[in-house]
């Protein structure tokens, strides 16, 4: 009774249980169905059948239990981990805007501001009319930089660096790098990502105890808690951050892509962009520098991203259907 009664009152029991259950991405585009086969399932084929089973039952459980730390995305309707409020959300992303506002738009880049404010208004009335979207505060500025990229910041505060205007041919492309970072704000993934973040810094402070108790009874060498330490924090980061991230990335643009079409851009810009900016980038070289540029990068492969994007032009072409 008594252990029932703490499961009960305190949903911070249910995160390790729902980070294995869950922690398998689903993907954003449904695959055809296999052809039907009249082998015998293996026992492997069985195990995984139940553990998939296992997974699903502890994520309705999750979420109909604790729906506050469990938020479903719009869209893609993914069941993620989140125990910040958008009310804190959008108070961190307001202490950060502040730092952006106060500086002032340059004066050649002001005709590039309303243009980004312009094509952004009419994906945030898009995100404003999907039902279980969440009260993000957009707000849009574009920043002196080179560089092509763009951020989304916790709350919904998204910079989009002056070298993306250089790259883009068309507002449909332009709309995409906007909707991909609108597609993390309603997603929430920042705020998911702290959540993610302080769990990982909180298993590598026990680690540290438990290494630190170690030591002290001489069960391993003095000098040695800082090199474990160090190898789980880097283990830590390549098999669960950068992992999750990458999977952040996808989504994004797949909600991106659903978003540009809802607000009658054209999805095929998206494809046509990334093809561009793919051919664009320099070759890693050998296997083994692209095998670390896949798995030690925050985004998926450029390929992989035209892949993603070119398998889900259907959806958004439905999603364009269902918007009008």
């Amino acid at each position: 009774m008594k252990y029932r009664k703490i499961i009960a009152t305190n949903p911070f029991v249910l995160i390790p249980l729902y980070l294995i259950l869950v922690s398998a991405p689903k993907p954003l585009v449904m695959a055809a169905d296999p052809e039907p086969s009249n082998n015998v399932p293996t026992v492997i084929q069985r195990v995984e059948s139940g553990w998939n089973f296992a997974r699903e039952m502890a994520a309705k459980y999750a979420k109909a239990r604790y729906p506050q730390y469990f938020p479903e995305v719009p869209i893609t309707k993914r069941t993620q981990f989140n125990v910040f409020t958008m009310d804190q959300e959008n108070g961190y992303g307001n202490v950060w805007w502040a730092t952006i506002e106060t500086n002032p738009i340059p004066a050649d880049l002001a005709r590039a501001q309303r243009r980004v404010a312009r094509l952004g208004s009419r994906i945030e009335i898009l995100v404003k009319s999907i039902t279980n979207a969440p009260p993000v505060t957009l707000k849009f500025r574009v920043v002196s930089d080179d560089s092509f990229n763009a951020t989304c910041m916790v709350g919904g505060r998204i910079t989009v660096n002056s070298g993306v205007l250089d790259v883009t041919r068309n507002d449909d492309e332009l709309a995409f790098i906007i909707a991909h970072e609108v597609g993390h704000a309603v997603a929430r993934h920042a705020g998911e990502t702290m959540t993610r973040e302080i769990m990982r810094k909180g298993g590598l402070d026990a680690a540290a105890f438990i290494a630190d108790w170690a030591e002290s009874q001489r069960h391993i060498q003095k000098g040695t808690v800082t090199n474990i330490l160090v190898g789980l924090d880097v283990a830590t980061v390549l098999t669960t951050a950068y992992p999750h991230k990458r999977e952040q990335e996808s989504e994004a643009d797949y909600l991106g892509l659903m978003l540009m079409a809802g607000a009658g851009f054209r999805p095929e810009a998206a494809v046509d962009l990334w093809r561009r900016v793919a051919s664009s980038r320099s070759d890693p070289g050998s296997s083994i520098a692209r095998a670390v540029a896949k798995y030690c990068g925050t985004h998926p492969p450029d390929s992989a991203r035209i892949a993603q994007l070119q398998a889900a032009l259907p959806d958004a072409r439905r999603f364009l259907q269902t918007e009008r």
